[in-house]
């Protein structure tokens, strides 16, 4: 990028809440040690704030988790797909059974708040199946505050996996299996189509 090796001493990433808690931190650490001279900057958005962050020029590069591709001006290219699991409590009577997606709709269910790319990805897939939405237990704003309510004996939510294995691994949480069903949304990296995404970070992710 003629930006990025305009300023090799800098680079500023922004990046919605998934990649920046999960993904990112192992690769922006070992960026960081291979290159101590090189100042990186992390900024927290949503999916629409990074995105006009990239285009306006305020960041080197983006990382957003969604399923479609964004705004037209930008180029996305696919880093990974991110599988999302419906969670409950090891307790739970549901834990690691296989259900049909309509046997959820009885379900308490932690919703997130309305603007939530979570709450828009849970809707479209009972819409696709013509199940009825689960019953509304909660609504929490926040990713890992709704895991923590299951986590504490409560209801059924949406999560992704990399938010979630640990705590199913050790036995904290339980994944619910829904027949035909693969919920996944994809992380794409976020540049300006005018430029050509080779700074040795991003090659670094690739």
């Amino acid at each position: 990028l003629a930006k990025f090796l305009a300023k090799e001493d800098k680079i500023h990433i922004a990046s919605s809440y998934i990649p920046t808690n999960y993904i990112l931190p192992p690769f922006i650490a070992k960026y960081k040690l291979a290159n101590p001279h090189i100042e990186c900057i992390v900024s927290l958005g949503n999916v629409k704030s990074v995105e006009e962050q990239v285009l306006n020029y305020e960041v080197d590069v983006g990382f957003v988790v969604q399923s479609n591709i964004g705004h037209t001006d930008l180029q996305f290219e696919k880093m990974l797909d991110i599988p999302f699991w419906f969670i409950v409590h090891p307790s739970h009577s549901l834990a690691n059974q296989t259900v049909a997606i309509s046997e959820l709709s009885n379900e308490d269910f932690i919703y997130r708040e309305r603007g939530s790319s979570t709450l828009d990805l849970l809707e479209s897939v009972f819409y696709t199946f013509n199940a009825p939405l689960p019953k509304f237990g909660l609504q929490m704003q926040g990713l890992h505050e709704s895991v923590k309510v299951v986590e504490a004996g409560y209801g059924m939510t949406l999560a992704p996996s990399y938010s979630v294995i640990d705590n199913i691994t050790n036995g904290k949480l339980a994944r619910v299996f829904v027949e035909q069903v693969n919920i996944q949304r994809s992380l794409f990296i976020c540049t300006r189509k005018s430029e050509i995404a080779e700074h040795p970070f991003i090659q670094d992710l690739k």
